[in-house]
Formats: C-alpha cells, structure tokens, sequence
C-alpha cells in the first residue's frame, strides 16, 4: 500500500537531490560514521492516517496519510557552525513545500543538540499523502 510508496520515493528524492554531499544513513540499514566527518541520517515516520472522503462504487474511499520526514545532520564537535547551517539550508530547500508525486512536504521542525564527537541538528517535515482505494 502507501508506506512502501512513501518510502521509496522520499529516499531516492533525497538520495538524489542530496547527491554526494555527505554519506546518508539509511533506517535500519548499518552505518559507521567517519570519525570527523559529517553525515545525515534519514528517517520516514509515518503518524496517521484517516478515510478523507467516501465516493461512489467507482471510488468508494480517500485515504490520507500524515507523517514526518527527519533528517540528522551531524557535524564534528569544534569547527563551527556555518557548514551545519549550510547544509541545514540545502535540507530545507530540497523538502519544505514540495510536492513530490502525490507527497505535500509542509511544516518544519528544527532541534539542535550536542554530543561527546558530534554537533547535531534534527529537521523535520510534515508529509501528507492522499491514496484512493
């Protein structure tokens, strides 16, 4: 149904529009980071979803699905922020308020937090999907 639709598209658009710009990390797929170098962290969340509409014979439902896309952008500790802004903003530019074959991107979220080696920054954006059935 849709959440293997939702997953495939979000990561190849991402995959792509990303591009080599640091290594991703996939869900549930390993990963060792490079001691000193930056990476992402992509993750599909799905929330909810609902029955939007009830049609005729020809289309007897309307789902909407509602979740999060998060994206964790990891820094090395000691250099500064302006590479985490700047990548931050290329995150922001490739998902909020795009529409991606069906997929309506809206809302961010942004936290940010440090660890022991890494400077993080946690965006997140609301998806909407609409599937009939």
């Amino acid at each position: 149904m849709a959440y293997e639709y939702l997953r495939s598209q979000i990561e190849q658009y991402f995959t792509t529009q990303w591009a080599a710009t640091t290594p991703i990390e996939y869900e549930n797929v390993p990963y060792v980071p490079v001691p000193g170098t930056s990476w992402v962290c992509l993750k599909i969340v799905p929330n909810f979803s609902e029955i939007a509409a009830l049609g005729g014979s020809s289309n007897p439902k309307f789902f909407r699905y509602h979740g999060f896309v998060t994206v964790d952008i990891r820094t090395p500790q000691d250099v500064g922020t302006k590479i985490m802004m700047d990548y931050a903003d290329t995150v922001t530019a490739i998902f909020r308020g795009v529409e991606l074959n069906g997929i309506l991107f809206q809302d961010m979220h942004v936290k940010k937090m440090n660890e022991e080696d890494w400077t993080r920054m946690f965006l997140s954006f609301e998806y909407q999907y609409n599937e009939c059935a």
